[in-house]
């Protein structure tokens, strides 16, 4: 991982981050969502909605970070953010657990 790569994925984490619950305060039979998200057929971003302090996040086209931060900032919660996402136009795929990471 480069230092820009992880300067992003803190970046990312500290946003998400405080849009987080605390841990205790989520069900542990709340199902952990990943979500891939696409501009038309590059994928973009891989987000997850993983409890704890901290959501996880991984940015992968850096000409598309400063439209997904600004999209990031706007939304109240993680399902607020994947409506956004949506109506921006991306494309959403979840990952299931046989799926492996790109």
């Amino acid at each position: 991982m480069t230092r820009r790569q992880l300067a992003v994925l803190l970046g990312w984490a500290a946003v998400l981050g405080s849009r987080a619950e605390p841990a205790f305060a989520q069900s542990e039979a709340a199902k952990i969502r990943v979500y891939e998200i696409f501009k038309g057929d590059r994928l973009v971003l891989t987000v997850s909605n993983e409890p704890g302090p901290l959501l996880s996040a991984a940015a992968h086209a850096p000409e598309e970070e400063p439209r997904l931060r600004e999209i990031l900032e706007r939304a109240g919660d993680f399902a607020d953010f994947i409506a956004r996402l949506r109506a921006a136009g991306y494309t959403l795929r979840e990952r299931t657990g046989g799926e492996s990471n790109r």
